[in-house]
């Protein structure tokens, strides 16, 4: 009986990796693996690097660091560097210092075996102002399911995650102390994964909604069982409250924007049927969504409009289209394309009358994406806005209270040995604030 290509891959893979282990002298150490996952200003004259290193043995002697220039692949030769001498086996920050602001510096991490040195890729850095980005603290909880859902209230972050059939983990990020708080589960029989989250003005209050999702069995036809049940969620008193009518539309994934008191809620199918949520009360159908469905869409709104963008998630398709949709008139408007690397998966947000769009997983290529573009209604155009310097790449949260963004957690995207790509639970968080 032939193998399935995939396992026939892994068999092979192992087999070479049997006959190179023969051939390798014993004792030799593994060449280590050093990745630069981001560099940002932080101050007139200095910026961080994140690195990661991969293929250590804990026993060996290593320095590791990072080296930087005004010219292209930098060594440790004749370049500025900041190194450690004892290997930290996670993600570091490393401190890049003297630097002349308004100039561009070419970056990599590298690591010292004995004495050979191994370079990471190389992150071209313009440092200049505004500085946007700051690291905030990370939340410090198990290693199961990333697929969170959030939204703002109160002046902090609730998050939303699902750990077993029964409960969901809720943890509020208070921005003011830079702390995350673990709060009392949510207790649903069934449990779904990526619920909707949101939160709306409701006769003058803020008030949290929360519904629908899926659950995920292996044993059934699409493995997927989508939720239609609507709760409001009083997150401030310990949980729902209010049960309401049913989602009115069909079983699948959500995309939604919030526009004062009303939510749109696209369903992630053929159909495109577009619903409104008015007043945290009542179920409205409005026109459909005029473009096509060609996998998944990204929903985000700017003043008294929404725009979704459309992910085209096959293999030759392109993740470009966006629309606006005015609600005065029940009317969608195609926009300026998306300029971007070809992706799927991206994050989407806005603040102080911009939109942005960016991160995600590559379809070109395998890995991860940490670029962001802003949109500007104004002028209907996109343009290069800054790279995330976060460790996730897929299913990053992102929230906006007043002038800042807040942005983290999710699934870093990486190729593995094997040839395919594996996602690793990010646990960072940032403050973006343009």
């Amino acid at each position: 009986m032939a193998l399935p290509r995939s396992r026939f891959w892994l068999f092979l893979l192992l087999l070479l990796g049997t006959f190179a282990c023969k051939n390798e002298p014993e004792g030799t150490p593994a060449a280590p693996r050093v990745t630069l996952l981001s560099v940002y200003s932080v101050d007139p004259a200095q910026a961080e690097a994140k690195v990661e290193l991969s293929n250590i043995d804990p026993k060996g002697k290593y320095e590791y660091g990072v080296v930087w220039s005004e010219n292209l692949a930098p060594t440790i030769s004749d370049n500025k560097k900041t190194l450690i001498t004892i290997p930290d086996f996670s993600i570091s920050t490393l401190l890049l210092s003297e630097l002349a602001l308004g100039k561009t510096f070419y970056i990599r991490a590298y690591v010292r075996l004995a004495e050979e040195y191994y370079y990471s890729n190389e992150i071209v850095l313009k440092h200049q102002s505004p500085f946007i980005w700051r690291s905030l603290a990370n939340i410090n909880w198990s290693d199961k399911s990333n697929l969170v859902s959030s939204t703002a209230i109160g002046g902090g972050i609730i998050i939303l995650r699902p750990t077993d059939n029964f409960n969901t983990e809720v943890w509020y990020y208070i921005t003011f102390r830079d702390t995350w708080e673990r709060q009392k589960d949510l207790i649903f029989r069934p449990n779904r994964f990526e619920p909707l989250l949101f939160k709306l003005n409701k006769f003058g209050d803020e008030a949290t909604y929360f519904g629908g999702g899926y659950q995920i069995k292996e044993s059934i036809p699409g493995k997927y069982i989508y939720q239609k049940d609507f709760w409001q969620y009083d997150f401030f008193y310990g949980g729902t409250t209010e049960e309401y009518p049913d989602f009115p539309f069909g079983y699948s994934t959500l995309t939604h924007f919030t526009l004062d008191t009303k939510t749109y809620v696209l369903e992630n199918r053929p159909e495109r049927n577009v619903w409104m949520l008015l007043n945290g009360m009542s179920w409205h159908k409005q026109n459909n969504f005029p473009g096509p469905y060609l996998g998944n869409f990204v929903g985000f709104s700017i003043g008294g409009k929404g725009y979704v963008l459309i992910e085209d998630t096959s293999v030759s398709g392109i993740t470009k289209s966006l629309y606006e949709y005015n609600p005065d008139t029940d009317t969608w408007l195609q926009k300026a394309d998306f300029p971007g690397e070809n992706r799927i998966n991206g994050v989407a947000f806005s603040v102080k009358d911009k939109g942005y769009y960016g991160l995600g997983q590559a379809k070109e290529t395998p890995g991860g994406l940490r670029d962001i573009w802003q949109y500007d209604p104004a002028t209907d155009s996109w343009q290069k806005y800054t790279d995330y310097p976060g460790v996730g790449n897929v299913k990053v949260t992102a929230n906006t209270i007043d002038d800042k963004v807040y942005l983290g957690l999710g699934l870093q995207v990486k190729p593995s040995l094997a040839g395919v790509e594996e996602y690793l639970p990010a646990t960072d968080f940032w403050e973006l604030k343009p």
